[in-house]
């Protein structure tokens, strides 16, 4: 992963190659998320963390402000082959195991 896989995301959702898991699907509903927010804020998503090795995909965990500055952390699965993006998951961080930011982990 790196600084040019941004651009990619980005490029991804604005020419529509978004797929959304099922599993993304049902976080989103259960979180009161909606996909609309996620496209509208996705432009100024931050990188927090990668995984390389993910199977069968490299993703990265992604840091986004929506409406009223709520953070929201979105796993993104980039294929880069067929040229699209798949969001894996949707989450609201919480204070309890993320940093006031929600950008690092807190030890446990």
């Amino acid at each position: 992963m790196n600084t040019n896989d941004i651009g990619f995301i980005i490029s991804c959702v604005q020419n529509g190659r978004v797929f959304w898991t099922y599993h993304s699907s049902m976080r989103l509903a259960g979180r009161n998320i909606s996909r609309e927010t996620i496209l509208r804020y996705i432009q100024d998503i931050e990188v927090i963390e990668t995984y390389g090795d993910d199977f069968p995909l490299p993703s990265c965990l992604c840091l986004l402000r929506g409406e009223k500055n709520t953070a929201i952390h979105i796993v993104i699965a980039i294929d880069k082959a067929a040229n699209n993006i798949r969001i894996v998951t949707v989450y609201k961080p919480g204070v309890a195991q993320w940093s006031e930011d929600f950008r690092e982990r807190k030890q446990k």
